[in-house]
């Protein structure tokens, strides 16, 4: 899960009383956002789809954002994290992004300008090669992030 309330919060309905291990892999959560943190999400996406994958949004005073490429590298060290467990079923609960890159990048497709939103309160099953497949591709395409163009 990531370091956010409100995921740590439906982990733990999600977990309910059994004893199982948690972990916190701050490289899930959701991109810094910069001048947009706490606007309107919109406001951020409309700028995000203009935006190549080395722009950082626009920063304020104590807001660094970062670039999608920033992103997508951080977001494959978190998914390499959960990689090195040794447990068999992991249970993830993060926020939309970083589920849409993995899921993207496990049928092989690179991060792109318009990342689709992942349905809330959906199962998603990756086994651990296609796990790794996405790491894999996440890895490669933050050593030199370019959206494919349309």
């Amino acid at each position: 899960m990531t370091e956010f309330g409100r995921v740590q919060e439906t982990a733990e309905l999600a977990v309910g009383a059994r004893a199982l291990p948690v972990l916190v892999v701050p490289e899930l959560n959701e991109p810094r956002f910069g001048a947009f943190e706490g606007g309107p999400f919109a406001e951020y996406g409309e700028w995000a789809w203009r935006a190549g994958p080395l722009e950082s949004p626009p920063s304020n005073a104590d807001r660094r954002g970062e670039t999608r490429g920033e992103i997508g590298a951080r977001y494959a060290r978190g998914f390499r994290v959960l990689l090195e467990r040794p447990e068999e079923t992991i249970l993830l609960v993060a926020h939309s992004l970083p589920l849409r890159y993995a899921l993207d990048a496990a049928a092989g497709r690179a991060p792109a300008q318009r990342a689709e939103a992942v349905a809330y309160t959906t199962v998603w099953r990756l086994s651990r090669a296609e796990l790794g497949r996405a790491v894999a591709v996440l890895e490669a395409w933050a050593a030199a992030p370019a959206f494919e163009a349309h």
